[in-house]
């Protein structure tokens, strides 16, 4: 499913003013229901998100007043109206000649662009059969499992069917090595390698070839991995999606709750939870991805303890306004350091995902999730990329649409009561 009328800001038409082509306070009040009724929301919760009294609000939405300059921004952000409200309202209060506003781009356009960056770094052999994607999309020739099974998974997510996946399944299947897939052509099987290849052939309808990676993940739990809430978070989003009802899901989540430590009278989870740690830190990627999976899981399994977990993260996520994209970290292998993995964390995709749809979260908070998920989005490419390095990893642009599209669909509220528990 693609959310085909969701925008990534509203986009908007050519200002008209009313007195001698000039701006005044009514255009923008017109502007401003419009951007309300788009977003689906009341006055109270608009106003709510803003940090403002409905009162106040109604004034704006009336034409009586003009906010501020700061309460516009903060307007602008809550709509996520990419500074064109500004803009309106500056012209208003100054009384300036009406000028076009530059259109933003509907969200299902990005979508797009993305398939097609996706579709255009497909590598073939010399007989032009598709063999699936590289690490770092243009800048590599050996397509590996993991990497295809990232873009297999966001072109399900884009409806994006303009590839033969059937070469490019088997070439994945013929790399299983050990019941699992590994990172590296000569290396062990991982279970946050075989987890996401998992999801991907699953969701192609390949469950009767998936056993032996089932009980390969089941038995790579070990004491390593209940130490790192990345390998956990990504094994447990694979296996609560494919067998929820399974002592396995019951497991992970027990190993990603013990994983937390405590920071500051408050559960949450660090890169690592092993012990003897010097220091031990609370991580926004890391507490934001627990938080995302364990949403997830709720719907099928009823504890008080996962949902105490998720409303104290949520809450320390809302609080904590430091950006730290570009987070990295090192999965270290017992028995020898060659094998050693680096990870990269995109991290606002997964506050997104983390806050969309959870209650009493302020606009603002996720408007400034989405700008920075946002600022590393490449148009050229239709991609996002690594601002580190310019390279543009499968993964980024995998977590960003997830991210998009969670978003997108949370935004929305249907006409239906919710029923108590919902």
């Amino acid at each position: 499913m693609s959310p085909a009328n969701v925008h990534v800001t509203s986009p908007p038409p050519t200002w008209v003013g009313h007195e001698q082509g000039k701006i005044v306070r009514t255009d923008f009040a017109a502007q401003l229901r419009r951007h309300r009724s788009e977003r689906g929301v009341t006055q109270q919760t608009a106003a709510r998100g803003m940090g403002v009294e409905r009162a106040t609000l109604t004034q704006w939405e009336s034409g009586r007043h003009l906010p501020s300059p700061e309460k516009v921004r903060v307007i602008d952000d809550y709509y996520g109206a990419g500074g064109v409200l500004t803009a309106l309202a500056e012209a208003a209060r100054t009384g300036t000649a009406a000028q076009p506003l530059p259109r933003l781009l509907l969200l299902t356009n990005v979508f797009a662009a993305v398939g097609r960056g996706l579709v255009r770094h497909l590598i073939a052999d010399a007989a032009g059969r598709p063999l699936g994607w590289c690490h770092n999309l243009g800048t590599g020739t050996t397509p590996t499992p993991l990497s295809t099974s990232y873009v297999i998974r966001t072109l399900l997510l884009l409806d994006e069917a303009a590839v033969d996946l059937g070469p490019v399944i088997s070439r994945v299947k013929e790399r299983q090595v050990g019941g699992g897939w590994s990172n590296r052509i000569d290396g062990p099987p991982r279970p946050e390698v075989t987890a996401v290849v998992v999801d991907a052939l699953s969701r192609l309808g390949a469950d009767a070839d998936l056993a032996a990676a089932w009980h390969s993940l089941e038995s790579s739990i070990d004491t390593v991995a209940r130490e790192r809430p990345y390998v956990l978070t990504t094994v447990l989003e694979t296996a609560v999606r494919i067998r929820p009802d399974s002592p396995f899901v019951t497991r992970l989540i027990d190993d990603l709750l013990v994983a937390r430590k405590d920071c500051g009278h408050v559960l949450l989870w660090p890169a690592t939870a092993a012990p003897g740690i010097a220091r031990v830190e609370a991580s926004l990627v890391h507490t934001a991805r627990a938080v995302t999976v364990l949403k997830a899981a709720q719907a099928a399994v009823d504890r008080p303890d996962v949902d105490e977990a998720v409303g104290q993260a949520v809450e320390w996520i809302v609080a904590r306004d430091r950006a730290d994209d570009g987070v990295t970290e090192i999965l270290r292998d017992p028995d020898s350091r060659r094998l050693d993995v680096p990870i990269n964390h995109f991290t606002s995709p997964w506050v997104l995902r983390a806050l969309a749809g959870s209650e009493g979260v302020p606009g603002p908070r996720v408007q400034a999730a989405l700008t920075m998920l946002w600022d590393s989005y490449s148009p050229i490419d239709g991609l996002w990329a690594w601002t580190h390095d310019g390279t543009l990893p499968t993964w980024m642009t995998y977590d960003a649409i997830a991210a998009l599209r969670v978003a997108a669909l949370a935004s929305f509220r249907t006409p239906i009561t919710a029923t108590p528990g919902e």
